[in-house]
């Protein structure tokens, strides 16, 4: 089935029925997007197509649903050393639950690499898309170039230091636009 495209959907959307035809593909026109509290068997008992409901994808905020795969971020808490290794990880959760005093917890499985670990519910974040990915890395990598061109000693001379900053994050910019990234040594 192809991806429903969900920035389309308005807020309250809790999933969308999508007619499955015999190729699989969602046409335009056959998705439809179910508001919370709306019973979807009445609506969709009768059709020539096969509807499927499909259930939105947890955008983060609250306690992610069982099955869903995270990202698991520290945000400040301290955490076990023998779980650091999950920061920054995809996990799928696959418990959740609530400790004596009322904090949202989720235990998550990292596949055979890292096993299974129990984290607070906040420290989980939806996935970032390939865009996102780039981006930070993108981003990350100007700062590092911009780093080092302050740090180097030939600088701009007779421009204020707010000019410097512009000057270092224009040839930044121009440099990483070109292709030029920190090469690792083997």
């Amino acid at each position: 089935m192809s991806k429903i495209d969900w920035s389309k959907a308005p807020e309250s959307a809790t999933g969308a029925m999508v007619a499955q035809f015999e190729s699989g593909r969602i046409m335009p026109g056959y998705v439809e997007f179910i508001p919370a509290g709306r019973n979807v068997r009445e609506i969709y008992s009768e059709g020539p197509e096969e509807w499927v409901y499909v259930e939105r994808p947890w955008r983060g905020g609250g306690i992610p649903p069982v099955g869903t795969v995270v990202e698991i971020q520290r945000g400040g808490w301290t955490i076990r050393e023998e779980s650091a290794e999950f920061i920054g990880a995809e996990v799928t959760v696959c418990a959740v639950f609530q400790t004596a005093r009322g904090v949202d917890m989720i235990a998550v499985d990292g596949g055979a690499d890292l096993g299974c670990e129990v984290f607070r519910a906040e420290m989980a974040r939806p996935v970032p898309t390939p865009e996102e990915k780039a981006e930070a890395e993108r981003v990350a990598g100007l700062n590092e170039m911009i780093r080092h061109m302050k740090d180097h000693p030939g600088g701009t001379h007779g421009v204020s230091h707010m000019q410097q900053l512009m000057i270092h994050e224009d040839v930044a910019r121009d440099l990483w636009a070109a292709g030029y990234r920190k090469q690792v040594a083997p």
